[in-house]
């Protein structure tokens, strides 16, 4: 898998990451919230950001992808130029990894634990949206951080010729990967002097690793169920149109469709994306949970004549939920990238199962 992680914050308030989405789960956030809108460079409207307000919060990867090298995708803006910083680490090691702050005031900083090791006035706008990539190679020695912003390197920070880094940079005692990135706060122990202060937004997340690489501005375009199609084997509460009770964002427990058979699914046609857009990828996402005897559910897409089904997770008993979430990064039915006329024909569908 090249994309382990994506998101653009449509799920909603922030319970619905911390309390149920399994890349969030468990974990200790600050006072984060969902704000409405985007923080995109263009395509206005679409989406949803984060608002950081002055908090903290880490992400452990779902999986294990064993890769040395991961790139940490998002756009990025302060709430209040001038007074905000974002601090952006990865890794868990008692010296965490790398950490890279925005101050407020444009100015770019790089620490090695709570170490400052450059620091680059001028080096951003703080008013404006900016598309942020930085890879960081895991090793216990010689480890490398690589730094761009809007698509250019940030010379001094980052790049061929930046000194590598030297000791324990790597994840806990794994030195193969690391699966942990954090936005804010000291999630490390040796960095609580690197915590960030005031409010930023952050919009559409991808991590990928050394296979697909950088990404240039990339945007997260929520589609959604629009009509009913087949097979329909699910029981609607409120009996209505099927999609109709999940085509809501953030998704709502007032309404469902389920089942107490074995094998029962539901197929639903989706909106279908901007014309001419460019497609990464499909994060296809489910809610579900259980009150009877069914005790697992899979994510169903169908692509032209080919149907395939994720994994069958086990589901909590009501009221939890659990969100699921499976990435797509090529088209079932071709076995090659998705095409915006595939997206736009693509369905997708939930079975329950013993």
């Amino acid at each position: 898998m090249s994309i382990p992680y994506m998101t653009g914050w449509e799920g909603g308030a922030a319970a619905w990451y911390t309390g149920t989405v399994a890349a969030w789960a468990g974990l200790t956030f600050g006072a984060f919230s969902s704000v409405a809108g985007n923080q995109h460079r263009t395509l206005a409207g679409q989406g949803g950001n984060w608002s950081m307000l002055a908090g903290w919060g880490y992400n452990c990867l779902p999986g294990t992808v064993p890769t040395t090298s991961r790139w940490l995708n998002h756009w990025m803006k302060p709430v209040t130029p001038g007074t905000s910083a974002l601090a952006v680490q990865f890794g868990r090691a008692t010296v965490c990894q790398v950490n890279v702050r925005f101050l407020g005031n444009g100015t770019l900083e790089l620490y090695r634990g709570s170490t400052l090791l450059v620091s680059l006035p001028g080096a951003y706008n703080p008013n404006l949206n900016h598309w942020l990539a930085v890879n960081v190679i895991a090793a216990n020695a010689g480890g490398i951080i690589d730094v761009w912003l809007d698509g250019a390197r940030i010379n001094g920070l980052s790049g061929p010729g930046f000194p590598t880094f030297t000791g324990d940079t790597q994840q806990d005692a794994v030195n193969a990967d690391w699966d942990q990135f954090g936005w804010g706060g000291n999630i490390a122990p040796s960095s609580a002097g690197v915590n960030s202060g005031g409010d930023w937004y952050v919009d559409d997340v991808f991590v990928t690793d050394a296979v697909t690489g950088r990404l240039t501005e990339t945007y997260i375009i929520p589609i959604v169920p629009d009509a009913d199609s087949a097979p329909l084997t699910l029981t609607p509460n409120p009996v209505v149109a099927h999609y109709l009770n999940v085509d809501e964002i953030p998704a709502n427990d007032a309404d469902y469709n389920g089942t107490s058979v074995s094998g029962d699914q539901d197929f639903y046609d989706m909106t279908a994306p901007p014309a001419g857009s460019a497609v990464l990828a499909i994060n296809f996402n489910a809610r579900a949970t259980r009150d009877g005897a069914l005790t697992h559910g899979e994510v169903a897409i169908t692509s032209g004549a080919t149907t395939v089904y994720s994994a069958a997770a086990v589901l909590p008993a009501s009221p939890s939920y659990l969100d699921m979430q499976v990435i797509s990064e090529t088209d079932p039915d071709t076995g090659i990238a998705w095409t915006n006329a595939g997206v736009a024909a693509v369905k997708a569908g939930f079975r329950f199962t013993t």
